[in-house]
């Protein structure tokens, strides 16, 4: 223990000494303070942490890869478990791509997805639900046949989201010329003036 009252750590080592004629035996004590050691090894586990934490972040980075495909078009392929935490990050890294970027049309690859149970689908209906918020399209691939039938036995509603069953024929859909709604609709009858019949 120091002057102050803190207690310090310390290795203590004793000595016996032989006796000197006329004299009783000796015992010699030293004490090491460990305190610079203890130091180091809390900062060796500090910076162990951040390489973790650094190791961790790029991992998830890589598992939630935005990928421009063209102009106003990106996918996000996801691999592996889809649980709550990889949800909500795939959600946050999906809208700010959406809104950095400007994209209207955002694919999401669950070929690489394992076990699609009520959690993960519900996931994915949140990530689409929050992408048309943002103004832009979901176009859900990948789902294989399993996978359809867990979202039927869910009852997992997919009739707002565009679905394709491979990555290639969700790129064609996205890419697909846009149309354009009829601005005017009348007499049942679109197309230019010339169209329709004048009355007599």
């Amino acid at each position: 223990m120091q002057h102050d009252g803190r207690t310090i750590p310390c290795q203590v080592s004793m000595v016996a000494l032989a006796a000197e004629a006329g004299r009783p035996p000796a015992l010699a004590t030293i004490a090491r303070d460990l305190t610079p050691l203890y130091d180091a090894e809390r900062e060796r586990l500090a910076l162990q942490e951040q390489v973790i934490q650094a190791q961790q972040d790029a991992l998830r980075e890589l598992s939630t890869p935005l990928v421009p495909l063209a102009e106003g078009i990106v996918a996000m392929p996801l691999i592996g478990t889809l649980d709550r935490s990889r949800a909500q990050q795939a959600m946050e890294k999906l809208l700010d791509g959406i809104v950095q970027h400007q994209f209207h049309t955002a694919i999401l690859d669950v070929t690489g997805v394992k076990d699609v149970d009520a959690e993960s689908a519900d996931a994915l209906l949140r990530i689409a639900r929050a992408a048309r918020l943002l103004g832009a399209q979901l176009v859900l691939t990948g789902i294989s046949p399993d996978t359809a039938q867990t979202l039927v036995d869910l009852g997992v509603d997919l009739s707002g989201i565009t679905t394709r069953s491979t990555l290639q024929g969700g790129i064609a859909h996205a890419l697909a010329p846009r149309t354009r709604t009829p601005d005017r609709l009348q007499n049942g009858v679109t197309g230019s003036p010339a169209g329709r019949r004048l009355p007599a």
